[in-house]
């Protein structure tokens, strides 16, 4: 079972370390690791989260994304989530921060409250999707999708219902920061 740190909402440790589950069902604040991967044609890497997934399965996400684990660094997080979940080696210098914010998400239907303290990188990716090799356990598809599009679909209630529930205040501004870097 995996074993987290539990921080306070400030980001500051309590000194405890409880299982995952615990974590979700108290609704207890935890460090996550968030990487957005975009190309310099403006192009955002999405995933649609597993069938197995006990947190919004089937749902779309951002590139990559997962726990930090105990004594981990928010940057080898990132590192290592995307190499668990899509199957290449990104270089921890190119990781580029955008900031940290804590987001709190619920799942009703499988009874999950996820207080993050969000750590979001982002990571400019110059190959092709042929490059990826998605782990199933955790990811069903993957795909690029144009950052204008991105937007439209968030700006879209029926679209935006098939994406993870965070909410504008989390897309937008890195949708924004994307747009600047890829003009």
């Amino acid at each position: 079972m995996e074993k987290l740190e539990v921080f306070n909402e400030q980001g500051n440790p309590t000194g405890e370390i409880v299982d995952r589950a615990t974590i979700h069902e108290n609704g207890l604040w935890h460090r996550v690791s968030h990487v957005w991967i975009y190309t310099d044609e403006g192009e955002v890497l999405i995933q649609k989260r597993s069938e197995k997934k006990d947190a919004h399965p089937g749902l779309w996400d951002i590139s990559a994304a997962g726990h930090i684990d105990i004594d981990e660094s928010p940057e080898t997080a990132a590192v290592r989530e995307v190499k668990e979940e899509l199957g290449i080696d990104i270089e921890r210098d190119k990781l580029e921060f955008f900031d940290i914010k804590n987001i709190n998400l619920i799942d009703k239907k499988n009874s999950i409250i996820d207080n993050e303290i969000t750590y979001i990188f982002l990571y400019k990716h110059s190959g092709t999707i042929s490059e990826f090799s998605i782990d199933p356990e955790e990811v069903s598809e993957i795909k690029f999708v144009g950052i204008n599009q991105l937007r439209k679909e968030f700006e879209n209630s029926d679209k935006k219902n098939q994406f993870v529930p965070f909410d504008e205040s989390y897309y937008l501004p890195i949708i924004e920061h994307i747009l600047r870097l890829t003009k």
